[in-house]
């Protein structure tokens, strides 16, 4: 471990009491879309001000890196349309970390992604421009730092933390908090992060769902054998406390009105769903776009899978949120954290 849990903790803590009010921009670029968010940070505590999103995902430009100018100016022009009288770009970070879908280009085209997205950022009169592409485990770590941050899970070490499983576009994350001890007398929690590229929603359904669940009506059961048959390669870790869902499974439980997931609960409403038509679907759940609800039997079968392959048990049921704390939740909030403790993320085993 770089730091022990309790002196991660302390020195989360310690930020807010050592910093002035700042500003910060922070740029979550995804798979499919990038989101800017604009962070406020006094002396006790982060304030989310507000946010944006841009489609589609910056790993799209890979063929077209001069399009990566005139894809971040609208993200660059929100935030300091944001900043209040009298604080100026000059004086405000701005940090664009890029996850699954820049972590499947060619090491070629990554580079040459990122330094587009980072002489743009240098030019866009804000301070102290980054642009790194980020691993799937720190990404994880950031999004379960900041949930037990917004739970005031950090306020005391001895606290229950949860731990998240994170279903983005191009990949999925498992983080939570072990205490198992991993040699003899040694006690200490450690926090375990696990990343799988290329299991998030839309890469699967673009490797899966077009092939087994595409064209509804179809039999929700037929699409499920064939998704479990497929996803062999997920570790099962021994799970410990509670979980959050976020991203993709808050998506799906929204639209089906759920506010705990389990893969019972999913296996029960995918028939249903499934067997319906698009018109039918389209009634039934009028706020989701076309392309969302063409692929609903996929999701529901496919996350009830992801589950089941992790370790969770069938009956289990899990709380998927998109918000804590009236707080939007994006890992760029622990990385943000992070930073501000002066401690990079712990390390995982």
């Amino acid at each position: 471990m770089l730091a022990s849990m309790r002196h991660y903790f302390w020195l989360i803590l310690l930020a807010f009491q050592l910093q002035a009010s700042e500003f910060f921009v922070m740029i979550d670029a995804g798979s499919t879309g990038s989101r800017v968010y604009l962070y406020e940070h006094d002396a006790k505590t982060i304030k989310l001000l507000d946010k944006m999103r841009v489609e589609p995902g910056l790993s799209s430009f890979h063929n077209n890196v001069n399009g990566i100018q005139k894809y971040l100016e609208p993200l660059i022009a929100f935030s300091k349309k944001l900043l209040p009288e009298g604080v100026e770009p000059k004086n405000v970070s701005i940090t664009l970390q890029a996850t699954g879908g820049l972590r499947a280009l060619s090491n070629k085209n990554q580079k040459a992604v990122i330094a587009k997205a980072q002489k743009v950022l240098a030019a866009s009169e804000f301070k102290e421009a980054q642009a790194e592409v980020i691993s799937g485990a720190t990404e994880g770590v950031y999004q379960w730092t900041a949930i037990n941050y917004l739970l005031g899970n950090f306020d005391n070490p001895k606290k229950h933390t949860f731990g998240l499983v994170e279903m983005g576009g191009a990949s999925l994350q498992v983080t939570f908090l072990n205490h198992e001890p991993l040699l003899p007398g040694r006690y200490e929690p450690q926090l375990y992060s696990k990343s799988y590229d290329g299991f998030g929603e839309t890469w699967a359904w673009n490797k899966y769902g077009s092939k087994a669940c595409k064209n509804i009506p179809l039999d929700y059961k037929a699409c499920r054998r064939f998704v479990a048959k497929h996803i062999t390669v997920l570790h099962k870790p021994k799970l410990q406390g509670d979980f959050y869902l976020v991203d993709n499974f808050e998506q799906l439980a929204t639209l089906l009105n759920l506010k705990k997931v389990s893969s019972n609960i999913l296996d029960e409403l995918g028939p249903a769903n499934c067997l319906k038509s698009l018109e039918r679907l389209k009634l039934d759940l009028p706020f989701a776009s076309e392309h969302y609800l063409s692929k609903i039997c996929f999701d529901t079968a496919y996350m009830s899978v992801v589950l089941e392959k992790l370790g969770f048990a069938r009956e289990r049921e899990l709380i998927a949120t998109r918000e804590i704390a009236n707080t939007a939740l994006s890992w760029t909030l622990g990385s943000l954290l992070n930073r501000l403790s002066s401690l990079k993320p712990p390390s995982v085993p």
